[in-house]
């Protein structure tokens, strides 16, 4: 378990070294140059928060199903995970290696931990999209002088689209949805 966790951090830092050399690291250097060290500390500091309470609402869900994982060991999958979620494409197949290597830390093979991590994805793409919309509505209200032109369009496309989402998922609900889904109910 131990080897497999050294390889997998080379391979990730080994894919991030690759992606360097592939775009050229002189404009990577160039680019750099012009941000404030401030805000690069800032930067990292916020993403180590974002992925240790990440981690933590990851073990809170698998715990909620019934698997057990200490929060150490949650905070390093996520660490593998998110390294390999910027470096491959579609970020989502860090979500799944770390559904299949959190099998290893419990019994039941890999059903749980599958539900723990698309349970723990979902209610983070829910939260960032009430925290758009919350946005998209609070824009205007302060500031509403310096909008630009065609944002008002923006905001009823946005609306259309939770509508239609909204919509679809209540005609969907009674068509083959539960068929699909029928085993996260309970979860």
């Amino acid at each position: 378990m131990r080897k497999l966790a050294v390889m997998s951090a080379f391979l990730c830092l080994a894919l991030l070294a690759a992606l360097i050399w592939a775009t050229g690291t002189t404009q990577l250097i160039d680019a750099l140059k012009k941000v404030p060290p401030g805000h690069i500390i800032a930067a990292l500091a916020a993403v180590q928060v974002q992925i240790v309470a990440s981690a933590w609402r990851w073990r809170f869900t698998a715990r909620r199903l019934g698997q057990e994982m200490p929060l150490s060991v949650a905070i390093r999958e996520y660490y593998v995970s998110s390294a390999l979620n910027l470096v491959l494409p579609g970020g989502m197949a860090g979500d799944a290696v770390r559904a299949y290597r959190s099998r290893a830390e419990g019994e039941g093979g890999w059903k749980r931990p599958a539900a723990a991590v698309f349970l723990e994805r979902l209610s983070g793409q829910l939260v960032f999209f009430a925290l758009v919309c919350g946005g998209l509505i609070a824009w205007p209200l302060f500031l509403g002088g310096q909008l630009p032109g065609n944002f008002g369009v923006v905001i009823w496309i946005a609306a259309a689209l939770v509508i239609a989402g909204l919509g679809l998922g209540i005609a969907l609900r009674n068509a083959w949805l539960p068929a699909r889904f029928r085993g996260l109910g309970p979860d």
